[in-house]
């Protein structure tokens, strides 16, 4: 158990708790950045976002908490319409803190679907972050089954998202996840309501996206797409195994180096360029295969063809050309500026 305030410097003291949550906000607008960047978002306007909703965030909660007694005098008497506190403070700013995420998606053009994926991704990041600090600190031990749901959800999200998982689909499973964990770890008085507003909002979320993708399914001619699709399926193979060479290849793991020339100098100069160089190019084909898996997932799932930024249809020629394409020219272009 940790202590539930910490002396830094000078005798000043801080909450424990509140050490967790500027860690945990750290690394949700880190997952943001990160997770845009490789989405191929604008890191400016991605941090734009970012730093809108978090501003939204907090000042809805302090508005609510500067008129938290006011409400409390009005409490209903209909046990559905009782209110948590602390459940208020965080439900409501959060949900008024999307506005950003729909205004400026529209207004650049951008997939709201993905953006609130990605918001999603970074809130699953902060509550493991944040529940851990509860549960080390209040020992909570019925945390530890929820914490770690989140850890394998967190996994599953950075393993499959954009490839295997539709756009959109992650923010809503992590609403319902939410209501649903809500009403078996933290089910007091007054806690339905947010948990069936959290839910109706991840239900009417994942409808309007499951709209979407039939508005938005592919054109493409079946003889066209079976064709990219063995293409595809050939370039993952040809890149696998190319990885496995290379890694086999790698002159740090030959079992002999120590004993046969670890003390000469030119030749351990000669080692470690051919390390790094090894190591740029297993990032390299580690990248194309993610895009290529990517785009096979896109096939499945009904979306190949369509521009995964802007939603527009991708040029039929540049995916002859270039069939792992998930992007238009334009917003590819866009990317590498």
């Amino acid at each position: 158990m940790l202590p539930s305030s910490i002396i830094l410097f000078n005798n000043f003291t801080v909450n424990t708790i509140y050490l967790f949550t500027f860690f945990g906000v750290l690394m949700w607008a880190f997952v943001i950045w990160y997770e845009g960047q490789k989405d191929g978002f604008n890191s400016d306007k991605t941090f734009d976002i970012s730093f809108w909703v978090l501003t939204v965030f907090i000042a809805f909660n302090l508005f609510l908490k500067s008129r938290i007694q006011n409400l409390e005098i009005f409490e209903p008497q209909n046990w559905l319409l009782k209110f948590d506190k602390n459940l208020l403070l965080a439900v409501i700013p959060f949900i008024l803190s999307l506005s950003p995420v729909l205004i400026l998606s529209k207004r650049w053009k951008w997939s709201v679907y993905r953006l609130l994926d990605i918001l999603a991704h970074a809130y699953i990041a902060f509550s493991i972050i944040y529940l851990t600090g509860l549960l080390l600190v209040q020992g909570h031990k019925q945390l530890v089954l929820f914490i770690s749901v989140l850890t394998v959800s967190q996994y599953l999200i950075l393993k499959y998202r954009g490839y295997k998982i539709a756009s959109g689909l992650i923010f809503s499973i992590m609403l319902i996840l939410t209501s649903i964990g809500g009403l078996i770890f933290y089910n007091g008085t007054g806690n339905l309501l947010f948990y069936m507003l959290l839910f109706t909002i991840g239900v009417v979320t994942l409808y309007f996206r499951g709209k979407k993708s039939m508005i938005f399914n592919t054109n493409i001619p079946n003889d066209l797409l079976k064709a990219l699709q063995a293409k595809l399926t050939a370039k993952e193979k040809q890149l696998k195994s190319s990885q496995q060479q290379l890694a086999a290849e790698d002159a740090f793991l030959n079992q002999d180096r120590t004993m046969d020339n670890a003390e000469v100098l030119d030749e351990a100069i000669l080692e470690d360029n051919q390390k790094e160089l090894t190591d740029v190019k297993i990032s390299a084909i580690k990248s194309m295969r993610i895009q290529v898996r990517k785009a096979l997932g896109f096939m499945k799932i009904g979306k190949y063809g369509i521009c995964e930024i802007c939603g527009v249809p991708i040029d039929k020629a540049r995916l002859r050309v270039y069939p792992e394409a998930t992007k238009c020219i334009d917003c590819a272009n866009k990317e590498n500026i």
